[in-house]
């Protein structure tokens, strides 16, 4: 077997295992289970992964690798104008929508059990979630260094309500599914947000 099959079985062993923990979780699910939904035998499994535990953390590793490239992506220091934020706000809209979509099962599982199974998971995300703050803040700083977001905007209070709002959108939408991502209705709400942040709605 090749290195190109070996990395995609792999990657179709840890996409069965990944459905199977968000559906049972963590403690509840055996590697009986994922051999039996993979169509593998245990020999197989042990080829790629040490353990059960090793899976998981191999799944929550390369889920914050992921989401630390969207994250860090600095293309947003390179704005030029109101209305180039605002365009870059609807295709960061639609890249974390993207983003939700592609691994809601992982982020069911970060939202409700990973902390609770190790602290160690959820050191990694406060970090995840202290680089957007970050990324906020630095965002809200260049533009107000320029003239473009008004100057009395408190970067690390903005920081908190765009950082809480994604939280809050993707616990409702894969936790408690009571809500869908609705990219228009969003980007209106995130609209009228920046109305009020932009230098020239200042009084």
């Amino acid at each position: 077997m090749g290195r190109g099959q070996k990395d995609e079985k792999r990657r179709f062993i840890i996409n069965i295992a990944t459905r199977i923990f968000a559906e049972k979780g963590f403690e509840k699910t055996d590697i009986s289970d994922i051999l039996k939904e993979a169509e593998i035998s245990k020999s197989t499994f042990y080829y790629y992964f040490k353990s059960k535990r090793d899976l998981y953390e191999t799944m929550l590793q390369e889920f914050f690798n992921e989401i630390m490239k969207v994250i860090w992506s600095t293309e947003y220091r390179t704005l030029k104008d109101k209305e180039g934020i605002q365009n870059y706000i609807e295709r960061l809209i639609n890249t974390y929508a993207d983003f939700a979509e592609k691994f809601s099962p992982i982020l069911k599982i970060i939202l409700s059990e990973a902390p609770l199974i190790d602290p160690s998971f959820g050191e990694v995300l406060d970090r995840n979630v202290e680089a957007l703050l970050l990324t906020i803040v630095d965002f809200v700083t260049i533009y107000k260094e320029r003239e473009i977001i008004r100057r009395d905007l408190d970067p690390t209070l903005f920081s908190y309500l765009i950082a809480g709002f994604v939280k809050e959108t993707f616990n409702h939408v894969i936790i408690k599914e009571t809500f869908t991502i609705d990219r228009e209705r969003i980007k209106r709400f995130i609209s009228i947000i920046f109305a009020c942040v932009f230098e020239n709605q200042a009084q």
